[in-house]
């Protein structure tokens, strides 16, 4: 296929997204949708809302975790957390969350360490993440095929897990897998000059032992992400217990990364309202939910990102000066 074909394709799936959401407001009805928003209870949404600073707490902490087992330990909390906050807001504006990767480049100011071995820990973080999401998603397909009687397909999917687990050992299947998941994960500005980090990556990118606590780290994001989520359907009065809640919100986030939308706009609407039929009264609500979820996320990141921009050359200034009295 020519490239300019594929531009093209590229260029025009997040209308796939957008129509089914449309579709989706148009079929519940663009009254009922807007009356399910304003019902809304707002001192859980607050509640919610506390839990990002949480959240974003044990992200930078994982990411120090990383950092500290590459050897890259001269850059002070606060400023990897405000580093943290910023990348994460690039993150959610750019497709893929590709903008994330400005970390490389902040982290320069305070750090010495060489470029490509910061690239290399970001990069095992996103696959932490991606590693994450998929084990927890593929719980929640186990406990939703189980409680729909598919037995069938819930053994499919422990044989799939067996077979996966079977290949660990096999290093050099992982490299070949893993050089095809770099250049997905790393944009296309950085590739060229990513190459000698993708051959080197395993000598400079911290060690499968090293990653358990990260590991840790990455469940307890994403329970707080998605207990965040809960306490913003109880607040439209989606009455979905918490544990099925936690099991089954993986599902949704795993297809919203299907590169046919934008933030996941109109697949995870559907993927909710087909996951969470038997909970909520009527679809409106879901949909609700689903649109202010990601409407609170975006505004709470944009302040945040305010926040830290505003505070970044004080802290940072602040602590290049300390390190530099402590090594006087």
């Amino acid at each position: 296929m020519p490239e300019s074909t594929q531009k093209t394709i590229k260029r025009f799936l997040p209308l796939i997204g957008i129509s089914l959401f449309a579709v989706i407001v148009a079929r519940i009805g663009v009254r009922q949708f807007f009356e399910a928003l304003i019902s809304v209870n707002i001192p859980l949404l607050g509640y919610a809302a506390g839990l990002t600073l949480l959240y974003l707490l044990v992200q930078t902490v994982r990411w120090q975790t990383i950092l500290a087992s590459q050897g890259i330990a001269e850059t002070p909390f606060p400023v990897l957390f405000l580093i943290q906050v910023k990348s994460v807001f690039y993150g959610i504006i750019s497709p893929a969350r590709l903008g994330s990767f400005i970390k490389v480049m902040l982290l320069q100011d305070t750090s010495s360490a060489p470029p490509a071995k910061v690239l290399s820990g970001i990069v095992a973080e996103r696959l932490l993440d991606l590693i994450t999401m998929a084990f927890l998603a593929s719980l929640g397909a186990l406990f939703f095929l189980q409680q729909r009687h598919i037995a069938w397909a819930a053994g499919a999917l422990l044989i799939l897990f067996v077979v996966v687990l079977s290949l660990f050992p096999k290093k050099d299947l992982w490299r070949k897998l893993f050089r095809k998941a770099f250049y997905f994960i790393v944009p296309e500005a950085y590739q060229e000059n990513a190459r000698s980090v993708c051959n080197d990556f395993f000598n400079v990118a911290p060690r499968i032992s090293q990653l358990c606590v990260p590991f840790v780290l990455s469940l307890v994001n994403w329970w707080l992400i998605y207990s965040q989520m809960f306490l913003i359907s109880r607040a439209f009065n989606i009455a979905v217990p918490y544990v099925e809640f936690l099991l089954l919100m993986p599902i949704t986030t795993v297809i919203a990364l299907m590169p046919v939308t934008v933030a996941g706009l109109g697949t995870k609407e559907i993927t909710l309202l087909y996951l969470f039929r038997h909970y909520a009264d009527s679809p409106e609500k879901i949909v609700s939910f689903s649109v202010t979820n990601t409407v609170l996320v975006f505004c709470i990141y944009g302040i945040l990102f305010l926040s830290a921009s505003i505070l970044y050359p004080v802290i940072r200034k602040r602590s290049m000066k300390k390190s530099t009295e402590e090594e006087q």
